[in-house]
């Protein structure tokens, strides 16, 4: 059995192997979502998965889920203020971050750190020098990447 979605980015070198193998042995398609309770969620999850990215952004926005900023570095405060508001109303609560971009990933943690600092939610540091440069973890020994072989601790 394979399992997979033909629509997604196709691998740079592989080539469209699941939708070669769908074309050519037939395929069966999951048409129930069980994750979005709503049913506005579910209508923009079915349009998202067949391109009708516009309306689904359209859905998001109806339900007051999208916000806009005039700039980058504000955009990222006010996500980061409503991740601050949700984690402090809701401590037990899972939440997450998503961003396109390395360099966005990096701003957005340090903010999201200097927060989870800031409220002394964060354990003692731990400084750790690996080819990228030093990293900071903060009460665990993180898990070493297997591409980071000359970590040191610092």
């Amino acid at each position: 059995m394979l399992v997979g979605d033909p629509e997604q980015l196709q691998a740079i070198e592989a080539g469209a192997a699941f939708r070669a193998a769908a074309e050519r042995h037939g395929a069966v398609e999951i048409s129930s979502i069980r994750r979005q309770h709503e049913e506005w969620q579910r209508d923009a999850t079915r349009e998202l998965a067949t391109g009708r990215t516009g309306e689904a952004i359209g859905r998001y926005a109806d339900a007051v889920r999208v916000h806009a900023a005039n700039t980058r570095d504000a955009a990222r405060t006010e996500l980061v203020d409503a991740w601050d508001r949700d984690r402090q109303r809701h401590p037990d609560a899972s939440r997450i971050i998503l961003t396109h971009t390395n360099d966005e990933v990096r701003q957005l943690n340090e903010e999201v750190r200097e927060r989870l600092k800031a409220s002394g939610a964060l354990g003692a540091e731990i400084l750790i020098k690996v080819e990228r440069g030093d990293r900071s973890f903060a009460g665990r020994r993180p898990h070493q990447r297997s591409f980071e072989t000359s970590a040191t601790w610092a």
